[in-house]
């Protein structure tokens, strides 16, 4: 059995469980205890510490150390040699916690950057990242300093307090501190900095309010601006500097666990819990790729219109969406599902299990284990290897007599393709070039061949066939209007067998037409005396059948001929 969990990267783990059999009993003193551990998807080993039995209960713990959960993904496989005891094994997703500052509102979050409108720096913004000695330093230029620094705080985090370690120089060259009001678009004053003549440096820590975040293409953001006129010689010595901020719940969030693209209405950037938010899309897959590794995701969602180009491998993946384009671009798509797309380009990497569904799928190659379900067939389907390919419940997408095209590739070697449910035309390229190919036809619609060398093609359902020469049809279970016509003509024209006797009511319908005829068609006698009628065969002499007319002087009978 095997079980998911998240925990916090980086940190201590205990497991408690059972060792079960298979009716869900725990098993007691089991022996050969093995823990071990897969990184990321690399190679199992043993684990720091090895399970150990809690008493004689059947339950079992060990400790998974911070070092082995350094990792996105751990797999945790807890055997046993003793026989009998089910597989246990825990699939750990890890994230990262934002630090958590004493006496805050609760998470904290350094700056992201910083603008120098007036004056000088002296390193840059990433030295207030560290309590550490090293400063960023900004001196004013003809008596103005101007800076602010900007933070990222996500869409559902909300400003409580700035704090700033350090110093302002200068002898009553006072530094006002500002948080932006987003809405009113102005600088707010929340605090001041009083210049000193010396080197020690303080906490500074000022109130921020809701005000002072970002909404829509700035959600998220946070700024605050340091800026004085007037100054004597003034230098602001910032050796850390962090905002601290609350988490409200979001209402819409990272919906259905995916990253949320729109190339034409979204935003570019890449911070957790901000960007790639169902309320503020990215506008580019870059970003959306870097979202994804950092969240642990494996799941896109696109805005209809969307245009996505594939720069890098996207395996094992969802795209889901409705009216969006997609171009392959060489990049592997090994494991992943797409739908809702209209897609073009080539696909690399040896195949697995790949799905599009509802795709309008332009020309493309494919690799093997490739599904496509639901799909119009617009442009020249490329095999790229071999192996098997399914067509399930998909059709033309062509108007009118031209057909899309399945093409084997020509030097790929032996393919597989099963076309279950499927509807219109279909034109095979290059099938039997190299190796033995086959493909499974079921549904209604027309089998065309082009260009091929061999191979057999299974065809079931109402198909008309077109141009065959060096395929070989296996299609006893192929009906079209060819086959019903000929299958009629030939009833027609079938030589008749004379009867032998006269059919009964219950006989085939042939002999009944047959009797009709020969009873239209043959001599026969009556007997004036006896009153009996004979009824000849072809040659005009054997009996086939008799019946004895009678009259009572009232009644004139004509009886069955038997």
């Amino acid at each position: 059995m095997n079980q998911i969990l998240r925990h916090e990267k980086s940190t201590d783990l205990e497991l408690v469980f059972p060792l079960t059999d298979a009716d869900g009993q725990p098993i007691t003193g089991a022996g050969g205890l093995d823990t071990e551990k897969s990184q990321d998807g690399g190679a199992f080993s043993d684990c720091t510490n090895e399970m150990v039995e809690i008493g004689t209960t059947g339950f079992y713990v060990v400790t998974i150390t911070a070092a082995e959960l350094n990792f996105n993904t751990v797999v945790i496989r807890l055997q046993s040699s003793t026989v009998g005891i089910m597989p246990l094994s825990y699939e750990i997703h890890t994230f990262i916690n934002p630090p958590i500052t004493s006496g805050s509102a609760g998470i904290a979050t350094i700056a992201t950057t910083a603008v120098i409108t007036t004056g000088s720096e002296v390193n840059t913004y990433t030295a207030t990242h560290e309590r550490d000695g090293t400063t960023h330093n900004i001196s004013d230029a003809a008596g103005t300093t101007d800076a602010y620094y900007e933070f990222n705080i996500g869409s559902t985090g909300v400003p409580t307090t700035v704090t700033l370690f350090g110093r302002s120089t200068g002898n009553n060259d006072n530094l006002g501190v500002f948080g932006y009001n987003w809405g009113a678009v102005a600088w707010e004053q929340i605090g001041t900095i009083l210049g000193i003549n010396g080197s020690n440096n303080d906490d500074h820590t000022f109130s921020m309010y809701s005000t002072h975040v970002g909404t829509g293409v700035d959600s998220g953001k946070v700024r605050v601006r340091v800026f004085s006129a007037g100054l004597v010689s003034a230098t602001l010595f910032v050796d850390q500097l962090y905002v601290s901020y609350a988490v409200v719940a979001s209402p819409i969030g990272y919906q259905d666990g995916a990253i949320w693209i729109d190339t034409v209405n979204g935003t570019a950037g890449a911070v957790d819990n901000v960007n790639g938010v169902a309320d503020l899309p990215v506008n580019n897959m870059a970003d959306a790729n870097t979202l994804l590794a950092s969240l642990n995701f494996d799941r896109f969602v696109i805005a209809p219109g969307s245009t996505i180009t594939l720069a890098v491998a996207q395996e094992n993946q969802t795209f889901t969406g409705r009216n969006w384009v997609l171009a392959l671009n060489g990049q592997s798509i090994l494991g992943s599902y797409f739908e809702g797309a209209e897609v073009s380009g080539i696909a690399s990497g040896i195949g697995t299990k790949q799905t599009f569904k509802s795709c309008h799928l332009n020309a493309m190659s494919h690799i093997k284990g490739t599904h496509l379900i639901s799909c119009d067939l617009e442009g020249t389907q490329t095999v790229a290897e071999a192996g098997d390919y399914h067509v399930n419940r998909s059709q033309s997408g062509i108007a009118g007599t031209a057909t899309p095209i399945w093409d084997f590739g020509g030097v790929i070697g032996t393919t597989n393709v099963n076309f279950r449910d499927y509807s219109g035309g279909i034109q095979l390229e290059s099938m039997g070039d190299t190796g033995t190919d086959t493909v499974s036809l079921e549904g209604r619609g027309q089998l065309i061949e082009g260009t091929c060398t061999g191979g057999v093609v299974a065809v079931r359902g109402l198909f008309t066939v077109s141009g065959i020469s060096n395929l070989t049809l296996s299609d006893d279970a192929r009906i079209d209007t060819g086959q019903i016509k000929a299958e009629a003509a030939a009833v027609m024209t079938d030589a008749n067998t004379e009867l032998a006797a006269i059919p009964t009511t219950t006989g085939g319908l042939r002999a009944l037409i047959q009797y009709c005829f020969e009873q239209f068609r043959n001599a026969s006698t009556m007997n004036k005396t006896t009153g009996v009628e004979t009824l000849m065969k072809e040659d005009g002499t054997t009996p086939l059948g008799t019946r004895t007319h009678t009259d009572d002087g009232t009644t004139w009978t004509k009886p069955e001929m038997s």
